[in-house]
């Protein structure tokens, strides 16, 4: 009997602590659309480095693309994140609109030309309402499409594309957001790694196995 409580009492520690090793893992951006400044961007200047999203004037629209180095990342379990840092609304906003603002997942990257396509696949949704001179919020993404994408790209890159609903609108009415070039603003993903089986069986044994052992030496000991 006693035998069978230390086991019993040892697999449910070994579990519990397998359990509590899948602990939530973060992956910065490697590159966004606004601060390389290499390539030709009609909607991107040196002079900033904050990535912009929303409307602007003639019809034209910032969107954003990112990348995420997913090489050295083990797969995700549950829902992943991607968080793009508040910095501010546009102080030379003249409107206020309310916008949704997608998000796809790319087969490339960034060329300076391609766009997450109005038809593809949206992997997660987020509202924005930048006012002059005024905050707009972070900007996060939640999803298990997210996840889904987030380990279909494991071993290379995940390229993903942020763009509004109001695409061609004639509104100045964005938001800014940090990017790679700013220290604790960089957009980031979080997500929780999948425990990996084999530790938790080798810590289920090696528990089972002092357990036996104790058992052997208190048996002995009559």
């Amino acid at each position: 009997m006693k035998m069978k409580t230390l086991f019993f009492l040892s697999s449910g520690f070994a579990v519990i602590t397998w359990g509590a090793s899948a602990q939530a893992a973060t992956v910065l951006a490697t590159f966004d659309s606004r601060s390389d400044t290499s390539l030709t961007d009609p909607l991107s200047t040196a002079s900033t480095s904050d990535l912009a999203i929303g409307l602007v004037t003639s019809g034209r629209s910032f969107r954003t693309y990112l990348t995420f180095d997913l090489s050295g990342e083990t797969a995700a379990a549950g829902v992943t994140t991607l968080i793009l840092n508040d910095r501010g609304a546009n102080e030379n906003n003249s409107s206020s609109v309310a916008q949704t603002v997608s998000l796809f997942v790319l087969s490339s990257d960034w060329n300076g030309v391609a766009q997450p396509g109005p038809t593809g696949t949206v992997l997660a949704s987020a509202s924005l309402t930048p006012s002059a001179g005024n905050s707009s919020g972070d900007l996060i993404f939640s999803s298990a499409e997210l996840t889904n994408a987030f380990n279909d790209a494991l071993g290379g890159n995940l390229y993903l594309g942020i763009s509004s609903d109001l695409e061609g609108a004639d509104a100045r009415s964005f938001g800014w957001f940090g990017s790679i070039e700013d220290p604790g603003f960089e957009p980031t993903l979080n997500y929780t790694p999948v425990p990996e089986p084999g530790s938790g069986i080798l810590l289920l044994g090696g528990m089972g196995l002092l357990a036996f052992r104790r058992s052997r030496r208190s048996n002995s000991a009559r």
